[in-house]
């Protein structure tokens, strides 16, 4: 979501500029049609720039809301207590796939620009994922927003 909320910050950059250039060649227009054919042009760049902020808002609400809270721990712990109490002492392989199997777990392997590669978890737990660094020696564990 961090490299997502990036892209989009690159491209309102982008588009701040575009209107800015229309602004600037309408206002130099002497021609009605020209600055016509600009204004509308400049009028779509402005739309696509007010779109492009809303969803910067939206991603930095999700980002905003990836902290976790003590209450979320506890309800980690809660649950993980739960599904620990209905385990038997020594779990066979099936057991432990239907375990996974019913937390929705799901595990995504990727590589980044750089080539680096990335394990990306996630679970039923609402709002809840990790990345791990697989090319950092000691694994780099980062809350990731939920894949998109």
């Amino acid at each position: 979501m961090k490299t997502e909320a990036d892209d989009v910050a690159a491209l309102i950059a982008k588009a701040e500029r575009k209107v800015n250039r229309y602004a600037a060649a309408f206002g130099d227009e002497a021609d009605e049609i020209a600055a016509a054919a600009m204004r509308h042009q400049m009028n779509l760049a402005a739309q696509e720039l007010a779109r492009l902020q809303e969803r910067q808002a939206e991603l930095a609400g999700l980002i905003d809301q990836r902290e976790i809270t003590q209450e979320k721990i506890d309800e980690i712990r809660r649950m993980a207590a739960a599904v620990k109490r209905r385990l038997p002492g020594n779990p066979t392989h099936l057991q432990k796939r239907d375990l996974l199997d019913v937390l929705s777990v799901q595990v995504r392997l990727r590589r980044d620009d750089e080539r680096r590669r990335w394990l990306d978890l996630s679970c039923g737990i609402p709002d809840w994922s990790v990345e791990i660094d697989l090319d950092f020696p000691a694994g780099n564990h980062s809350l990731a927003s939920p894949s998109g």
